[in-house]
């Protein structure tokens, strides 16, 4: 036992199928609905990063967001859990929604522009480019915004410039 729970019986789960009437959660939502707190906390505790079923917890903690918006505990996870489970696109539309939520946090910032960029980068090539400035713009805003813990975000920036080739941009950042 390493508490990492076992993972050959997720495909047993019927909590992810229709039509199961026989367990338990089935009754309790036949007599009474999950409220947004038992949503939230059943999301949660399936998006853990090693516990739960992720594909459940993806669905009800989207449930909870649906019902409560702001909630940047549930939308971190989620984004987290949408990375996970490599649906790229749910990821960085929920990660520009915490940036949009936390402006001025520079995690926050970075964690949206690389999503963004990394995406976008595996798209491009030498007929289908790709602007950064605005990746470069955010990138150095999150900079300003950590002040004195920068080097995790002066890595990104020169990872983004090595990544388009401006290699005197990435020497000066790494």
């Amino acid at each position: 036992f390493v508490n990492r729970g076992a993972r050959e019986l997720l495909r047993f789960d019927e909590r992810i199928s229709f039509g199961s009437p026989g367990i338990f959660l089935t009754k309790r939502l036949q007599m009474k609905p999950l409220t947004q707190e038992e949503l939230f906390s059943i999301g949660m505790l399936h998006t853990a990063s090693v516990r739960g079923n992720l594909q459940f917890g993806y669905t009800i903690l989207s449930e909870s967001v649906a019902l409560e918006p702001k909630n940047v505990a549930a939308l971190s996870n989620l984004a987290n859990a949408a990375e996970t489970m490599r649906r790229f696109d749910e990821h960085i539309l929920l990660r520009q929604r915490l940036m949009q939520l936390r402006p001025l946090d520079p995690d926050a910032i970075e964690r949206y522009v690389w999503a963004k960029y990394s995406r976008e980068r595996a798209r491009a090539n030498m007929v289908v480019g790709f602007d950064t400035r605005e990746f470069e713009r955010l990138l150095i805003h999150s900079i300003k915004l950590a002040a004195d813990t920068v080097d995790r975000f002066r890595i990104r920036l020169a990872d983004m410039y090595f990544g388009i080739s401006q290699y005197a941009k990435a020497g000066d950042n790494y």
